[in-house]
C-alpha cells in the first residue's frame, strides 16, 4: 500500500491513526460506531509524527513534480514538427495522385496481366506433380525461335540492301534470295562496279549457266567495291585489286 495524500481523507485519516496511534486488544484502534476522521482529529500528534508526515507529503510534491516534468517532455517529444507535417502532406498528395493514375489505368484495362503470367507466377515449383502448360514457351523452343528470328533479321536486311542496290544500279540488278535458300548480299556499298579488263569481262560473258560454280563466291565480309554480277551465270565474283587495277 502506497502513502496516501492528505487530500483523502478518509485514507490519510486511517494511515496515519494506525502508524502514530497505539492500540491493542484491549484497547481497540476504533470503538464502536466510531470513524476514522473523528479518531485521528481527537488524537495528539507527537512532534515527531508530524515531522514524518511532512517529509511524506514533501515525497508526494517530488513525484508531482517529476510527474510533471515528465508530461512536459512527452507533450514536447510528441508535439507537431511543421516540416514532418509538410514533408507528410506533400508526400500523401503525391502517392494519392500516383494510385488515381494507377487506378484509372486499370479500368481502362491498360494494366492487366495474362493468364498464363499469373499460372507461371503462382505455380508451385517444388510440386512435382504440376504439369506445365504446352502454351508457354520451353527453354528449347524459345532457343530454337530465338533462331529463326535473328535468321528472318537478317534476311530482311538483304532485301532492304538488295532493293537499295537495284533502284541504284539498274544495270547491274541483284536476285533477291529466298528464305530458305539465302544469297547473302554483299553489294553494301553504294557505288556502281568499276569496268572490268577485257581477259575477265571476256571470261564472265563466256561463262555458260551449265559451267561448275567458282569456289570464291564473295560474301558481305570481303567484297569490294569493284564487283560484278553476270546475267548469265547468275553468280556474283569478288575481284582482287590487281584485277581490278587500271593500270593493267
Amino acid at each position: 500500500m502506497s502513502i496516501p495524500r492528505a487530500t483523502d481523507v478518509k485514507a490519510w485519516a486511517l494511515f496515519c491513526s494506525a502508524d502514530f496511534k497505539p492500540f491493542s486488544a484491549s484497547s481497540p484502534l476504533l470503538c464502536n460506531n466510531e470513524d476514522f476522521v473523528d479518531v485521528f482529529n481527537r488524537y495528539s500528534l507527537l512532534p515527531a509524527s508530524r515531522h514524518v508526515m511532512n517529509n511524506w507529503e514533501a515525497v508526494h510534491e517530488c513525484e508531482d513534480e517529476r510527474d510533471t516534468d515528465r508530461m512536459r517532455k512527452q507533450a514536447n517529444a510528441t508535439a507537431e514538427r511543421r516540416a514532418l507535417t509538410n514533408s507528410l502532406a506533400l508526400t500523401g498528395e503525391e502517392d494519392f495522385r500516383i494510385l488515381q493514375v494507377v487506378l484509372l489505368m486499370q479500368q481502362a484495362k491498360w494494366l492487366s496481366r495474362r493468364k498464363d503470367e499469373l499460372d507461371v507466377v503462382q505455380c508451385d515449383v517444388q510440386n512435382v506433380a504440376h504439369v506445365p502448360d504446352e502454351s508457354i514457351p520451353q527453354p528449347d523452343n524459345m532457343k530454337a525461335q530465338l533462331k529463326r528470328w535473328k535468321a528472318e533479321i537478317k534476311h530482311q536486311e538483304n532485301l532492304v540492301s538488295n532493293a537499295r542496290w537495284n533502284a541504284l544500279n539498274t544495270d547491274t540488278q541483284v536476285k533477291h534470295p529466298t528464305a530458305e535458300t539465302e544469297l547473302t548480299s554483299p553489294l553494301l556499298h553504294n557505288v556502281p562496279p568499276r569496268p572490268l579488263p577485257e581477259t575477265e569481262a571476256g571470261y564472265m560473258e563466256g561463262a555458260s549457266s551449265n559451267a561448275e560454280a567458282p569456289s570464291f563466291l564473295c560474301t558481305h565480309d570481303v567484297i569490294a567495291p569493284g564487283s560484278a554480277y553476270t546475267k548469265n551465270s547468275g553468280w556474283l565474283f569478288a575481284l582482287s585489286p590487281e584485277i581490278l587495277s587500271p593500270d593493267m
